[in-house]
């Protein structure tokens, strides 16, 4: 995101609706996690109430704090960033598996598990008073990907958090030279020894931009991995597909997880525009982005046999 009125807006939502209807359709993931930042600062005020908009305003977006609010923000966005292995794994610090997300329900379909989480990155009791940015400023909230600093300027690279030590540096070991890209589909499905699943029903407009095939550490290209990426010209979706295995299984999490049947087998739909599958013996996620609404994700996952 480029402009941070889609974090005032989206304040401006969560104070006049209480039920937040809305957000099943208007945000994308990266979003819909801003959201989330944005509402627990609102939550976190004692004194603003949904439906006192005017007066929650001033109150917290004085001066001071908006530019203060502005600053942080436009950090967070920065450091945003989903690294994504075959599509669905992000890389994340333990810091934000332990902290920033809290689990409220598990799904799960025999390779799949989606964790429904609750976001919260306001830094923990136990640790008050001993976080600090670069600048020396007591952290009150964490944001994704940003350095911790001690009270002497130190660089944390872990902490202890109920007696459980956390690592807070950030990795991606993944590069452009862990693909092979191609556009032909028969290319792909002769290098994989699971049946290639391909959508019968695409949203107007949107054709294959490329298959996506991935390396083994030898540099040869991977029998059990592929994705597949579509678009319009402007936006993408892909359909990350694996060999049903228990070495392929997988966690991941999201907002809004829920449970749906299709074509008479479970599935999981999460953030309203995401869906695990698995068919036959092939493990599938479709990543919406914001490319596919929860109409268009479930029209396109209906058409996968």
């Amino acid at each position: 995101m480029k402009d941070n009125k889609k974090f005032f807006n989206l304040l401006d939502k969560y104070m006049e609706d209480d039920n937040n209807t809305y957000l099943t359709e208007e945000l994308d993931d990266e979003e819909l996690e801003l959201f989330h930042f944005s509402k627990n600062i609102v939550d976190s005020n004692k004194n603003i109430k949904i439906g006192n908009k005017e007066a929650s305003y001033n109150k917290l977006f004085n001066t001071k704090n908006k530019e203060n609010i502005d600053m942080k923000l436009n950090k967070k966005i920065a450091g945003i960033g989903l690294a994504t292995l075959i599509g669905i794994t992000s890389i994340q610090t333990g810091f934000a598996q332990n902290v920033y997300t809290k689990i409220k329900q598990v799904f799960s379909l025999n390779y799949v598990t989606v964790e429904e989480e609750d976001f919260d990155n306001r830094v923990p009791d136990d640790l008050a008073g001993t976080l600090f940015d670069k600048d020396g400023h007591e952290l009150k909230f964490i944001y994704p990907n940003s350095d911790i600093y001690d009270k002497d300027g130190n660089l944390l690279k872990t902490i202890n958090l109920n007696g459980q030590t956390i690592n807070l540096e950030k990795s991606d070991d993944t590069s452009e030279d862990d693909f092979y890209y191609t556009d032909d589909l028969n290319f792909a499905k002769s290098k994989l020894i699971f049946d290639l699943k391909i959508p019968s029903y695409l949203p107007d407009g949107y054709n294959l931009k490329r298959v996506v095939l991935f390396k083994d550490k030898n540099g040869d290209i991977s029998s059990e991995y592929c994705s597949l990426e579509y678009t319009n010209g402007k936006d993408e979706f892909s359909i990350s597909e694996r060999l049903a295995s228990d070495k392929n299984s997988f966690e991941s999490g999201g907002f809004n997880v829920e449970e749906i049947n299709l074509n008479g087998n479970k599935a999981i739909l999460s953030n309203n525009r995401n869906i695990d599958m698995e068919i036959d013996d092939t493990i599938l996620s479709i990543l919406g982005q914001k490319a596919l609404n929860k109409t268009e994700v479930i029209k396109v996952a209906e058409s996968i046999k």
